[in-house]
């Protein structure tokens, strides 16, 4: 019994104690602002497994392209730790171009996704598509190293937007003025539980207002609010642009307009999987499903969109009460510096949805499905969040006349 005390104390005591934790290589990102990210404490013994899991908790972070870890060790069985992070800029210009005969448009802004060093986000941008659109963003997480955040926006959105009356299809211009609030909570560090809401008023007028044989009104004003609820899981490991892992946003969105008792519903799910299988390969699948239920009514809540869910298919080209899209990409990285890459890409989308008044398999169903398949390119800034200028080139797979070129700063998923 005493060799079995005296051999539990000599492990004891040859277990180094944390004395300290400190950052290397932090710029902008605030250290008070880390440390709710990490398990690892002051006063606890070492655990090189906790500190790899916490090294790759701020990997993750939108502030880093790499984080690595060292322990220096003390006299009296102390050591210190120290987190190697690689940060990266993260205040980055927004722009997105899209050209289809027809209907081009361009998007310009900026974006910092860790503004004054605690993860808050803030972006803006200001779009043309023959009509003018702006948003202002803001979300602010992790209040005063709490769980919880608030989220703001306004938007003024403008576009020429078809709306289904029985067969005929009638375009309008569309107008939307929304201000939109929300709270949030961290569940753990990778699920996140959203509640909002926001008032908006729509309105729409008819492109040709002359014409008698097109249906529907020639102008509509609503005044409408929206509460929402969404559920985020994230399971994600970045190394660089690499990504390997899956994230899963689940929402449901409860509509109501003035002046009408009837209430609709919105359930959106988007699944996002990404798997490197070699040094310089790097697969991604995006599986959107979504539905309302206020399918009677030509004001649909879904688009089809190049930028959204279908390359090279064209600006907000059709709305839909009901969607299923399904987007496949490999991205192969052609040439690779420490600060710089480009990938090649490959990528295949596809949709199918449900046009407002109708059933989701009708006769004409196959009108509703469209294939899209192309390659792009990616160049890529290693040492800049998310610095990545997307060239994609798409074309319908069932009328090869159809296609387009997407331009926009990112990853397309």
């Amino acid at each position: 019994m005493m060799a079995l005390f005296l051999c539990t104390t000599f492990v004891q005591a040859q277990t180094p104690i944390i004395q300290a934790i400190e950052f290397e290589g932090l710029q902008k990102t605030e250290k008070d602002y880390l440390q709710r990210f990490i398990k690892t404490s002051i006063g606890e013994t070492l655990d090189s497994l906790q500190l790899e899991a916490d090294a790759r908790q701020l990997r993750n972070l939108n502030a880093f392209s790499d984080v690595e870890y060292k322990v220096k060790k003390r006299a009296h069985d102390e050591s210190i730790i120290t987190f190697i992070c690689k940060e990266v800029k993260t205040l980055l210009p927004i722009f997105n171009f899209g050209i289809v005969p027809q209907n081009e448009w361009v998007k310009v802004g900026a974006m910092d996704v860790n503004s004054f060093g605690k993860g808050i986000e803030l972006s803006g941008f200001y779009q043309y598509n023959r009509r003018h659109s702006f948003l202002f963003q803001a979300r602010i997480p992790n209040i005063k190293g709490s769980a919880w955040g608030v989220s703001g926006n306004l938007l003024k959105w403008s576009s020429q937007e078809p709306l289904y009356f029985g067969d005929q299809t009638v375009q309008y211009n569309y107008n939307n003025n929304s201000v939109q609030l929300g709270i949030f909570y961290d569940l753990t560090l990778n699920q996140r539980l959203e509640i909002g809401g926001s008032l908006f008023q729509e309105n729409y007028e008819k492109l040709n207002e002359v014409s008698e044989q097109l249906p529907g009104p020639n102008q509509v004003s609503l005044l409408k609010w929206l509460g929402r609820t969404q559920y985020s899981l994230k399971q994600m490991d970045y190394f660089f642009f690499y990504r390997s892992g899956f994230t899963n946003d689940i929402s449901y969105q409860l509509v109501g307009t003035e002046g009408q008792a009837d209430l609709f519903n919105i359930v959106t799910n988007d699944f996002r999987w990404y798997k490197r299988i070699h040094s310089k390969v790097n697969i991604g699948l995006r599986n959107v499903i979504g539905f309302s239920t206020n399918n009677d009514s030509p004001f649909a809540a879904y688009v089809i969109d190049s930028h959204v869910n279908l390359r090279g298919s064209g600006n907000r080209i059709a709305r839909s009460t009901g969607i299923v899209t399904l987007n496949i990409e490999g991205r192969y990285s052609i040439w690779e510096t420490d600060t710089l890459a480009v990938q090649g890409v490959g990528f295949v989308d596809t949709g199918f949805w449900r046009t407002a008044g109708r059933a989701w398999i009708t006769e004409d169903a196959q009108q509703n499905v469209l294939i899209f398949g192309g390659g792009g390119l990616r160049f890529i800034h290693k040492r800049i969040y998310n610095a990545v200028f997307r060239i994609d080139f798409g074309v319908n797979l069932k009328d090869v006349r159809h296609h387009g070129l997407v331009l926009g700063l990112g990853q397309y998923f």
